[in-house]
């Protein structure tokens, strides 16, 4: 998913907005995943700090992330593939929730470990 893509992910966020219509966590975790998605088609461009400020915009919007979110963000940085976004993913999923991690969060997290080992 290339940089023009998301663009237009955010083009339409603001639409919504002007049009009174509130993102939702859905929307934040399609932007989170476009970023997860821009890391691995381009290891190493930051894509997992682009998808920190999308959590950091839901948290200003007053949106909880869930599951879906921190799963994403852990893929973006096992995406990113460099150690320093390994150990981000790691902190997220430290921070997150013990309830809320999935089957899918743990194998998530398990590739990106073994990716920098």
């Amino acid at each position: 998913m290339g940089e023009r893509a998301i663009e237009k992910a955010y083009f339409l966020l603001d639409r919504m907005r002007e049009r009174g219509i509130a993102a939702d966590v859905v929307v934040f975790n399609t932007l989170v995943d476009a970023y997860a998605k821009a890391a691995w088609a381009c290891p190493g461009g930051g894509g997992i700090g682009r998808a920190l400020q999308v959590l950091d915009m839901m948290r200003g919007s007053n949106v909880q992330p869930n599951t879906v979110t921190y799963t994403s963000l852990i893929n973006a940085a096992r995406h990113e593939g460099t150690h320093e976004a390994v150990t981000v993913a790691l902190a997220l999923f430290r921070k997150m929730p013990a309830i809320s991690r999935n089957h899918q969060t743990y194998t998530v997290m398990m590739h990106a470990l073994v990716r920098c080992a």
